[in-house]
């Protein structure tokens, strides 16, 4: 995962919250967008002002939380769930008609 090569992952997306308690990697949410999801440990939250975010970022930098960031348990986490997606893969029908249009786009 591409996780594995950064100190700290900063926006408002799930995968802040997801996916970085499993690195573990230290977090900054920013944002009401992801209210309600359970946030783990690694996870620092802030309503976006910069001033929020600047302090947020050097918490995150702080040896103690990269301790709370190490010890991070992911209470996403679910042994078997890619075996789960695989077995699911393999029963789909292989004659899947894909609605989607891909177009190519040139850059110069």
């Amino acid at each position: 995962s591409a996780l594995n090569y950064v100190g700290l992952v900063i926006g408002n997306s799930s995968s802040g919250i997801i996916e970085t308690a499993s690195v573990p990697v230290a977090a900054i949410d920013i944002g009401m967008r992801e209210n309600g999801r359970v946030r783990p440990d690694n996870v620092i939250w802030t309503a976006g002002s910069a001033q929020e975010i600047l302090a947020a970022i050097e918490k995150a930098k702080t040896p103690e939380h990269a301790k709370v960031t190490a010890a991070t348990v992911n209470p996403y986490y679910k042994q078997g769930t890619s075996e789960e997606i695989v077995s699911i893969i393999k029963k789909l029908p292989k004659n899947i008609e894909n609605s989607k249009e891909f177009y190519d786009v040139l850059f110069k």
